[in-house]
């Protein structure tokens, strides 16, 4: 078995040729060994572990807090709105996904005024549940076909206020001839 030095506190020695110092009670120990692919190249094994670490090389103030990423999707309409007046690398994944929350609550009203047609009409054998079964498949479709062009839309395939607006404003264009002939 080869001899391997290893270096208590987790730390490297900060010199060529120089031991690592360990800290006070510690609690964690790195060993160098060898690589088995290569065989040369030398590699840190962990072989215990600290309670306590502290990285004194990285000062945290209560200043510099940082900040945590929301995703876009969870940002509330007005950030999104004033989000999207700035240009930025992200411009088209929030212009998406406001477009997304402002088209979203429009689908129960394109889905009432398609099926309205058919829902109206006076049938003795009117097939209820096959208009139940047709309008849920049909808000899963809309919804999955939003959530499909929100993804072409964040990558800049389409541009967002085209990849949203234009099915549901496809869909209600078909949707009014057929209420209006009521």
């Amino acid at each position: 078995s080869e001899a391997r030095p290893c270096h208590a506190d987790g730390g490297l020695p900060s010199r060529a040729g120089e031991s690592a110092r360990p800290q006070k009670d510690s609690k964690g120990r790195f060993c160098a060994s060898k690589s088995f692919a290569t065989g040369s190249q030398t590699l840190l094994e962990k072989t215990e572990s600290f309670e306590i670490k502290i990285f004194s090389e990285l000062p945290l103030t209560p200043d510099i807090a940082p900040q945590v990423f929301v995703p876009f999707e969870r940002r509330p309409l007005s950030t999104l709105l004033r989000d999207a007046s700035y240009p930025s690398a992200d411009a088209a994944g929030i212009q998406s996904h406001l477009h997304y929350k402002l088209a979203l609550p429009q689908l129960p009203f394109l889905i009432v005024l398609g099926l309205a047609p058919f829902a109206m009409q006076f049938s003795r054998k009117k097939p209820v549940f096959l208009l139940l079964a047709l309008s849920l498949f049909g808000f899963i479709a809309c919804t999955t076909l939003l959530d499909s062009l929100l993804i072409l839309g964040e990558n800049r395939v389409l541009p967002p206020w085209l990849a949203l607006w234009f099915p549901l404003l496809f869909l209600f264009g078909l949707s009014i001839p057929r209420f209006a002939k009521l």
